[in-house]
């Protein structure tokens, strides 16, 4: 019997919505016992982003 190796996890995208800021994207897909604050940095890293600021219709990649 062979094991099939797992998929790869691809990451969730949030499209911005008006009155959404980094900080509300990362409290709504932080775990409950991660810190916020971590979770703004690895989006702002994952996504190519030198601050916080979004527009709306942007699209945020959640790396899982």
């Amino acid at each position: 019997v062979v094991a099939a190796a797992p998929a790869a996890e691809v990451p969730a995208e949030v499209v911005v919505l008006p009155g959404d800021t980094l900080w509300s994207i990362a409290d709504e897909v932080a775990a409950p016992d991660e810190d916020v604050r971590d979770v703004v940095l690895r989006l702002k890293e994952a996504n190519g982003l030198d601050s916080v600021a979004l527009a709306v219709g942007d699209r945020i990649l959640v790396p899982a």
